[in-house]
């Protein structure tokens, strides 16, 4: 049955089935198919931008090709939010337009150390603002209209 659901493009349903099922299932799929459709589902959250659920599925994969996924790159390039210019010399200053690249969303200060930032929509802050923020509301301080999910 998965067999067919993978022929039929249901990647969705095969990952969810060997996630549900695991080790009642996985013995009798070999673990190059399982990999792919893991991989396959993954590349799709990755497109459709979920990456929590990407990365869920990842945590939960018993296979190491895919588990180890979330530990292969913690490099974060950044760019200005208001001109796109790569930045280079500072993480914090665009040369370009002169602005402040991470302003906190609620204070408006520039954010050295630690910080959150919702990586759909590219706002955040400070760690104690964001945490009280999110404490009261779901939407996106900066008044863009996303939902973040601050966990």
């Amino acid at each position: 049955m998965l067999h067919h659901l993978a022929d039929e493009g249901d990647v969705q349903m095969c990952v969810s089935a060997l996630i549900v099922l695991g080790d009642k299932i996985r013995h009798k799929i070999d673990e190059q198919t399982q990999e792919q459709w893991l991989m396959s589902y993954i590349d799709l959250l990755g497109r459709l931008q979920l990456w929590s659920v990407a990365t869920q599925i990842i945590k939960l994969s018993s296979l190491p090709a895919v588990s180890t996924l979330n530990q292969a790159s913690t490099t974060v390039y950044t760019s200005c939010g208001r001109c796109s210019k790569p930045l280079t010399k500072s993480g914090w200053y665009c040369e370009r337009c002169r602005s402040l690249v991470l302003p906190c969303s609620l204070c408006h200060l520039m954010v050295k150390g630690p910080n959150v930032w919702c990586q759909a929509c590219g706002h955040g802050g400070h760690v104690m603002h964001m945490q009280e923020w999110f404490s009261k509301h779901i939407w996106c301080p900066a008044g863009c209209g996303h939902m973040c999910e601050y966990t």
